[in-house]
């Protein structure tokens, strides 16, 4: 099925799609890996997605995500192939694709979003930019809010080696 799983996973219920390349950097995809190991540790069946090619996503220590084509309808394509429960998206770009396909499905939406590019009403929306509150959003912008560096997320070693984790332009 191309799905990364582990013995007993069955298809994801839960899809995470993370943006990077060399205009975008690594930042999203470490971000969301760390969600991406906290569900796994707690057995939900999850994907992740990346726009990246499989050789650097290997470099970069990320064997079990998945690489996707860069152009947005093959994104959106593969984030919506397994009818996940719940779509994770760390992106600013793309995201009215989105919101096109996943209209109507039975599925819920979470963004990490620390630039305020919601436009439609999500699940959730984790910011973890300091002094963030709900009020810096359009009303209704989400049913629930995680707000403020509490919610912060990065995968271990990426601070650390940060100067490794970049994207080569050529």
């Amino acid at each position: 099925s191309g799905y990364v799983t582990h013995p007993g996973m069955t298809a994801p219920r839960v899809v995470l799609f993370a943006d990077g390349g060399a205009s975008v950097g690594t930042g999203h995809i470490f971000r969301l890996h760390a969600v991406l190991r906290c569900l796994r540790m707690h057995e939900v069946p999850a994907e992740m997605l990346v726009p990246l090619p499989s050789e650097a996503l290997a470099q970069f220590g990320l064997e079990d995500v998945r690489s996707v084509k860069t152009e947005p309808q093959e994104i959106v394509t593969a984030v919506c192939r397994s009818a996940p429960a719940l779509v994770i998206l760390d992106t600013y770009r793309h995201l009215e694709e989105f919101f096109q396909q996943l209209g109507g499905r039975d599925c819920h939406l979470a963004i990490f979003d620390d630039h305020f590019c919601v436009k439609e009403t999500v699940a959730l929306i984790v910011n973890a930019s300091p002094a963030v509150s709900a009020s810096d959003y359009a009303p209704n912008a989400a049913n629930h809010f995680l707000l403020g560096p509490a919610y912060a997320s990065l995968a271990r070693g990426y601070i650390g080696a940060r100067s490794r984790y970049t994207v080569s332009t050529t």
